[in-house]
């Protein structure tokens, strides 16, 4: 059973009271001790009811005082007196002992009044006990349906209370949820800028190195500028030995001057020293001055070359909207078409060399053979006698193929027939043509047979990577250097095709190195464009040009370099580095023709002196 809880007033006060736990063995006299201060001898509980007081004796069980009151107990106030209890005083028991029992007897009656019951008398019967103990019954019954109800209530306000708990604990779970996840959050934003934190670090680092590079680059660069200040005053002291030696071979030999004709030497030698310092600077402002309008001449060329393959193109194109036209006349004419040699090229222009047969007679009477018709000789003329004559320009805007499309067989085939209609030659005839020859016809020679160009077997097998036909046919050729109507040479088609041994022996045979096609790729372009290093280094050791650049684009062979494809670091870094190496060398070169070529006595002090431009070179 849990304990109940008394409240004792300590004083008049109402704010000034106590909570007393109650159990069924708790007397009044625990209760005093309890509530009394320490060291406080007299004290006494008594229960105040609508203004009555009655002093609770120190032997009673305080549980069984609140239950006599019963309904009423919420009306009762128990107070503490710091005093002497009334009782306790000499000579006053008996008073005490008649003021107690009437003062039950009075609280007996008004709780009688209070539940409605009459005040008790002394002569009642038995029916009206009975009637009594009804009436307390259903009291009794009243207050337990009562105490029930409030039960249930009670039971139900835990009930929501448990609910409102598992609420707040659920909300607090997902508050906790919410932080845990916000502090992930933060967790990963940290990270992450940890993480840029370093990056900007790197970043900082690289900076750093390449700060350094930088300055060691351009320590090296100043060494190499002071190195070739040193080469220049050692060019100037030579060119002076150069002009003393001069000076001593030209004049005779004199008898020793004297101190004043000395002193008029020295001057006169500085005079010609200021001199010469002077005509070199004007030379200097002069090839400057040359430079600029070689470059303004080369721009203009540019601009014409642009417009010439303009223009070059609208011819194209106004011949063939004119072939087209003619077509159409034509076919209203129910004539055949007769192509005039400006037929649409398909695809962008190839850098193959084309083969083709010829025919050429075994007899050793005629070489020339019996002429051909007017007709005939129009077909077997190329389209394009000098190659750049009605040969359309590419484009300037796109890049030339860098290897050119293997053709998938050579075909040999005779030469075609005669022309169906041909405006020199007599009328055609519709129908089916004769096989018996006419008279006053001359016989065909049938020891005619088919043979190849050389030139042509040559570029073929140069592309093809037949090098025993090459080595077979390049003896048959006048010059192996000699290009197709596109300017392209054998070697152009071995580099592209990647064969390295054609490459050298044609090289070594003597073909030209630097040969240019229509748009001015030379073979070293070509290499570069497949990115060829090995080729690249065999042709510029061989002479090719690393300064030749392009018609259309005017590029070098290393800004012709793939970037998108294997080997561009390696090629590009070797052409870029033999572009600087001989750029340097250039420079020093000049220098020295210019004190060479001054005159021609200075060059053979030149060589008298032995060997001082190899050792420079």
């Amino acid at each position: 059973m849990m304990p109940m809880f008394l409240t004792v007033y300590l004083s008049n006060n109402d704010q000034h009271f106590s909570e007393v736990p109650i159990t069924p063995e708790t007397l009044c006299r625990d209760v005093v001790e309890l509530c009394k201060e320490p060291g406080e001898a007299d004290c006494y509980l008594a229960e105040m009811w609508r203004g009555s007081e009655r002093v609770i004796g120190e032997g009673e069980r305080m549980l069984e005082v609140l239950q006599r009151w019963g309904m009423q107990r919420g009306e009762v106030r128990y107070l503490l007196h710091h005093q002497r209890a009334p009782g306790r005083e000499s000579g006053g028991s008996r008073v005490a002992d008649q003021m107690m029992k009437r003062n039950q007897v009075k609280a007996s009656v008004e709780r009688c009044l209070e539940n409605g019951v009459s005040a008790p008398r002394l002569d009642m019967t038995l029916g009206d006990l009975q009637d009594l103990a009804t009436r307390q019954q259903q009291q009794i019954n009243a207050q337990q349906q009562l105490l029930a109800s409030k039960e249930q209530r009670l039971r139900y306000l835990k009930l929501q209370d448990q609910r409102q708990q598992q609420q707040q604990e659920v909300s607090e779970q997902e508050r906790l949820r919410q932080l845990r996840e916000n502090a992930h959050n933060q967790e990963a934003k940290l990270r992450r800028v940890r993480a840029l934190r370093g990056q900007v670090e790197q970043k900082r680092l690289s900076n750093s190195k390449l700060v350094e590079e930088i300055e060691q680059m351009t320590g090296m660069f100043q060494q190499k500028q002071r190195e070739l200040l040193v080469a220049v005053s050692r060019v100037e002291e030579l060119s002076d030995q150069l002009e003393t030696l001069r000076s001593n071979r030209l004049e005779p030999p004199l008898p020793p001057p004297s101190l004043s004709h000395h002193h008029n030497t020295s001057t006169s030698s500085t005079a010609e020293l200021d001199r010469l310092y002077k005509e070199l600077q004007l030379r200097n402002k002069l090839n400057q001055d040359q430079s600029g309008r070689l470059q303004q001449q080369r721009d203009s060329l540019n601009k014409r070359n642009l417009e010439v393959a303009a223009m070059d193109r609208r011819l194209v194109e106004l011949r063939q909207r004119l072939w087209k036209k003619k077509a159409a006349l034509q076919q209203k004419e129910n004539l055949p078409v007769v192509s005039d040699g400006a037929t649409p090229q398909h695809g962008g222009v190839s850098r193959v060399a084309a083969v083709g047969p010829y025919i050429q007679s075994s007899s050793t009477t005629s070489s020339q053979g019996p002429p051909m018709p007017a007709c005939q000789e129009a077909l077997v003329k190329p389209a394009y006698p000098d190659g750049t004559a009605t040969l359309p320009m590419p484009d300037s805007s796109l890049k030339p193929p860098p290897r050119p499309a293997k053709p998938a067989s050579v075909e040999v085939t005779a030469m075609p027939p005669p022309c169906l209609a041909c405006p020199a030659s007599a009328p055609t005839t519709q129908g089916k043509k004769s096989i018996l020859r006419k008279v006053n016809s001359e016989r065909i020679d049938h020891n005619m047979r088919v043979k190849f160009n050389p030139l042509a077997l040559l570029l073929d097998s140069s592309l093809e990577g037949e090098y025993d036909l090459v080595q077979r046919v390049i003896y048959d050729v006048e010059d192996p250097s000699m290009p197709n109507d596109e300017g392209i040479t054998a070697l152009h088609n071995a580099v592209c095709a990647g064969h390295t041994e054609i490459v050298k022996f044609l090289v070594q045979f003597g073909v030209n190195a630097n040969a240019a096609d229509s748009d001015g790729w030379t073979p070293l372009h070509c290499a570069a464009s497949c990115n060829n290093v090995q080729v690249c280094k065999f042709l510029v050791e061989s002479g090719a040009a690393v300064f030749a650049t392009t018609y259309s684009d005017m590029q070098t062979a290393a800004d012709k370099c793939e970037e998108m494809e294997d080997g561009y670091a390696q090629c590009s870094q070797f052409l870029y580095g033999e572009t600087e190496h001989n750029v340097l060398h250039c420079r020093i070169f000049r220098m020295l023709l210019y004190h060479i070529n001054r005159t021609s006595k200075v060059h053979k002090a030149w060589v008298i002196q032995g060997g001082v431009l190899e050792m420079l070179m």
